[in-house]
């Protein structure tokens, strides 16, 4: 039986079937039996995920993760990451090197620690490639919806001039936009169904009433439109 949940597991199917008891300590059996909406929202550098990720989690009261990396870092998993919860329960954390087992294992504790008192989760910035997806869907669950916002290359470097990138930098910005978007594409292409995609060329207002939009118009969830959002700050 262990084995068949395992498989199933791996193929997305298992929502309704937890593991009982996790390596890391953490039982996720009630976080699971919550089926609480989880998003993805991923991107290249500079393309809007966080901008996207704290409206939407301010339009559906979702609990927002986020990834906070230093200015030019390459993304990857060897890298320093912060995740940070704005729960009060958990702490942001500052790691030296994070594979993907310490990622999910930050992500299986938020989950545990803060289920009870959630809605749903938005995580801002995940994944980074196709096997952190994969990994994610076989330890824990499926995701619901993924938001991947993209940017041309040459809008991107724009940005990244404007807010007062060096032109020294140009080149390895420019191949780690190509590179990260690569990455995405690759969780994209798997995961489509579930994919709303979405240019970052415009401005915020309208590209969020969109997105919101799309997400009740496809998927059936009826969030708070922006100049909502906009008149209750």
């Amino acid at each position: 039986m262990e084995v068949l949940i395992e498989v199933c597991r791996s193929m997305g199917w298992c929502w309704c079937w937890p593991k009982k008891r996790l390596e890391d300590g953490y039982d996720l059996e009630h976080f699971l039996n919550l089926r609480l909406p989880i998003f993805w929202v991923m991107g290249p550098p500079g393309c809007g995920k966080t901008t996207i990720a704290t409206a939407l989690a301010k339009a559906s009261n979702y609990r927002l993760i986020g990834e906070n990396k230093p200015t030019g870092q390459k993304r990857n998993c060897q890298k320093r990451l912060a995740w940070k919860s704005d729960s009060s329960i958990y702490e942001r954390r500052q790691i030296a090197a994070c594979p993907n087992e310490i990622v999910l294992n930050l992500l299986k504790e938020i989950f545990y620690l803060t289920c009870d008192e959630s809605e749903g989760y938005i995580l801002d910035g995940f994944p980074l490639d196709l096997r952190q997806a994969k990994q994610f869907q076989f330890e824990i669950c499926k995701v619901y919806i993924i938001i991947y916002p993209t940017l041309p290359v040459d809008a991107f470097l724009k940005r990244f001039f404007e807010n007062g990138g060096s032109r020294e930098d140009r080149e390895k910005v420019r191949v780690n936009h190509i590179e990260c978007s690569q990455a995405c594409q690759e969780v994209y292409r798997r995961y489509e169904q579930k994919t709303l995609k979405c240019v970052t060329i415009y401005e915020t207002e309208i590209l969020m009433n969109s997105l919101l939009c799309d997400l009740e118009r496809f998927f059936g969830y009826h969030f708070q439109s922006y100049a909502q959002q906009e008149e209750q700050v």
